[in-house]
């Protein structure tokens, strides 16, 4: 068996995503990773976390909707349950509520 390469991780990872069974996301609880209230807005923006101890976290806003967003971050950080979020292109920094997190990417709510 070999050994699978980062390359290799996204093309088995988008054959998955591509062959799934489509998931109702009706019956979820809420704050589901995965859950919509609001149509979301793919945008692909810089930002900005920054902590309660002035911790600067870079990362990319990959959508935002109404409600909330999707970050990707740049490492495996753990984040704080709530802070405040610069998205490039917006005027001030945005307080929000960390709702669920994977490794680099994580849903935030809007406070």
């Amino acid at each position: 068996m070999s050994k699978s390469t980062p390359d290799g991780e996204v093309v088995r990872r988008l054959k998955a995503i591509k062959t799934a069974a489509p998931v109702s996301i009706r019956n979820l609880p809420p704050e589901a990773p995965g859950e919509r209230a609001a149509e979301r807005c793919n945008v692909f923006k810089f930002g900005l976390v920054l902590t309660v101890l002035d911790a600067e976290i870079k990362c990319i806003v990959k959508n935002i909707r109404d409600d909330g967003a999707m970050i990707a971050l740049e490492g495996a950080i753990a984040l704080p349950e709530r802070f405040r979020l610069v998205i490039d292109g917006y005027a001030a920094p945005a307080p929000v509520r960390l709702v669920w997190q994977e490794e680099r990417e994580a849903g935030l709510a809007f406070e």
